[in-house]
């Protein structure tokens, strides 16, 4: 298998236990939080392999996180002339979001770290 269809094995893989994971949870900002996490963990702010972002970045986080609805809960907190609830949401959302990602970037790099030296070996899929 070549080219795009690689592409779409390693997101469908990747993509499944993410919506698993997204139907288990509580809400959407358990989502998008631990989505975030991922993120972070899995090293995607460091120019990761093709794979890694294919089947973590674009399968599993993208269909565990939730913006369209985060979206939708905006506008019924606008519809509903909540202004303080919309402005809270987004504050607290973004913080954690930002937060979590943080946090699994610091994650992920203190593990490269940690397990190079000992034995080569590098967390992630090589190309």
């Amino acid at each position: 298998m070549r080219g795009w269809g690689r592409a779409l094995l390693w997101v469908a893989l990747g993509a499944f236990p993410g919506a698993l994971l997204r139907w288990v949870l509580p809400s959407t900002l358990a989502a998008n939080t631990l989505g975030c996490f991922v993120f972070g963990a899995a090293g995607l702010l460091d120019s990761p392999s093709n794979r890694r972002r294919w089947l973590v970045g674009v399968g599993f986080a993208s269909s565990l996180t939730t913006f369209s609805t985060w979206i939708l809960e905006l506008v019924r907190h606008l519809e509903a002339g909540q202004w303080e609830a919309l402005l809270v949401q987004i504050l607290r959302d973004g913080v954690l979001g930002l937060g979590a990602l943080q946090l699994g970037s610091t994650l992920h790099g203190r593990l490269q770290r940690r397990l190079s030296p000992i034995s080569g070996w590098r967390p992630g899929f090589r190309r």
